[in-house]
């Protein structure tokens, strides 16, 4: 394994694992058993677990909180001991499905960092720098085409499911309007509504999720093609933007990933890591 895979690993594992620290820090989900039981509808996954406890929220607080720390110990590649990686990612599942119990749906925006914490578990569950240096090459494939299908089955479903009519008519149109006058997270940046009524706007808007939607289902290319991946990740960046001052949708998680697994930035941001742990290794305190 050449130098550069190993500094991507490591630039990958900090950007996945910050992204879980700031969700963490931000979904105070201990305030969730302050709610009716009758919304509290666990999945299978947590229905083994005592409902007692998964309502007491001293330990749901708990739980957090030390998902919280490991989050911040493996974005900085420190492992205590064997098996923390696994743990941690397992911990991050049981989070992701608690959340879920009291929505009741999907968090699209959640299941790209959800899917390559658990990768990173597979892949290296001691944590150990013999299985990180066996297995990096893998982890970083597995996941860059993990986020890729996912990207392409969206693109798929919409031209198998949607039809022409979805590019063709206003549908697009009428969700701009829609989401602009919703109550979202991104209130003040929601101009969707405005700009339809702009000349020209609507036909750009068509052909623009036309456009994006060939390169949702195109998305696999990126695997073997370096330029293909950069343009790519052009035109999905741009459209992430847009819906984000159009429909108050913005998958910042996705878009932190998506940089870090095409551009250099995850090497510069390992080796960081790599000389920093050298130093502390030859300068103990």
């Amino acid at each position: 394994m050449s130098g550069d895979e190993y500094h991507r690993t490591l630039g990958l594992q900090f950007g996945l694992f910050t992204i879980w620290t700031m969700i963490l820090a931000s979904n105070p989900v201990e305030l969730f058993v302050e709610m009716p039981d009758v919304l509290f509808t666990p999945p299978l996954l947590l229905e083994m677990l005592p409902t007692d406890l998964l309502r007491d929220k001293f330990f749901v607080a708990m739980f957090r909180w030390l998902l919280l720390v490991s989050c911040i110990a493996l974005a900085f590649n420190f492992v205590p001991f064997r098996g923390f990686a696994l743990l941690s990612a397992l911990g991050l599942l049981l989070f992701d499905a608690y959340m879920k119990s009291y929505g009741g749906f999907i968090n699209h925006a959640q299941m790209g960092p959800l899917y390559c914490a658990m990768l990173y578990g597979i892949f290296f569950p001691s944590g150990t720098e013999v299985n990180r240096s066996k297995h990096s090459v893998s982890f970083l494939k597995f996941s860059f085409g993990l986020l890729l299908l996912a990207y392409s089955f969206i693109g798929l479903r919409r031209f198998v499911w949607g039809g022409y009519e979805i590019f063709t008519g206003d549908s697009i149109l009428v969700h701009f309007i829609q989401k602009s006058l919703m109550y979202g997270p991104w209130p003040e940046v929601a101009f969707g509504g405005l700009l339809v009524g702009l000349p020209g706007l609507p036909l750009i808007a068509k052909f623009g999720y036309f456009f994006t939607t060939l390169f949702e289902v195109l998305s696999p290319f990126c695997l073997v093609s370096v330029r293909f991946a950069w343009i790519w990740l052009g035109v999905m960046l741009n459209f992430h933007v847009l819906t984000l001052f159009t429909m108050q949708i913005f998958f910042w998680e996705n878009v932190i990933l998506l940089v870090l697994m095409i551009t250099p930035l995850s090497t510069w941001i390992g080796r960081v890591i790599s000389h920093h742990k050298q130093y502390l290794a030859s300068h103990p305190i």
